[in-house]
Formats: structure tokens, sequence, C-alpha cells
């Protein structure tokens, strides 16, 4: 879950990666209501929790997710992305940072939160 920064305008969110064995990862969202239009970056930062606001986080390895956010969107739908759920390197115990678009590159933290392995599908 992801908790809007003091200030922001848009509703808490809900990100759920799922991979499945030997597969790439899948990162879908819903509840993004009233972000802005615009390019944003879901980054997964090497520590556990959401540090203070302007507080630098530094990110894991091949973690900046960019997406777009268009006027009538709350939701956010990648596939193959290049992360590992669960094993080594694995996203889980990490924060995910949700951030702006600055030229390109992850900017100003807009939310954050701890990512939890909730359930994981018998195979």
């Amino acid at each position: 879950d992801l908790t809007p920064s003091k200030g922001q305008k848009f509703k808490a969110a809900t990100v759920t990666f799922a991979q499945p064995e030997g597969g790439t990862a899948a990162v879908q969202s819903t509840g993004f209501e009233g972000l802005k239009p615009g390019s944003y970056h879901l980054v997964v930062h090497e520590g556990a929790a959401c540090a203070k606001p302007g507080a630098a986080l530094k990110a894991v390895a091949a973690s900046d997710l960019s997406f777009s956010a268009t006027a009538d969107s709350s939701t956010i739908d990648l596939s193959g992305v290049a992360i590992s759920v669960s094993g080594d390197g694995a996203v889980v115990g990490h924060a995910l940072v949700l951030t702006d678009d600055k030229k390109g590159k992850p900017g100003k933290t807009l939310a954050c939160g701890p990512i939890a392995l909730e359930h994981a599908l018998d195979q």
C-alpha cells in the first residue's frame, strides 16, 4: 500500500507484484484516483521503511518502473518487468516509492509504502 506524502491530493493506492515461477514480473495497481496526468516512476529502494520527507533513498538496481498517467486513469498495468518478487534480489522487504518525473528520471517523492509478501500461489 502506498501512502501519499503530506500535501498530495490523490488517494492511497495498492500496488501488486506478481511473478510466475521462472517468468517475468507484472506490476498492477488500483487507487491512484486524483493523480495528475503525466509521467511517474515506481522505484524500489534498498531500505524497508519510508524516510522522512526530503531524505534521500538509495534505489535498488534496475528497479525504476516508469509509467504515464492520463486524466481518466487510476490504474497501472506493467508486464515483463525485470525484477524478482521472491528469491535472491527480491523486492519484498523494501520500500516502494512513487515519484514524479524529472527529465526522465525519478524526482520528488509523492507516496511510499513497504513491499510485503501477502501470499504465494501454489504451483
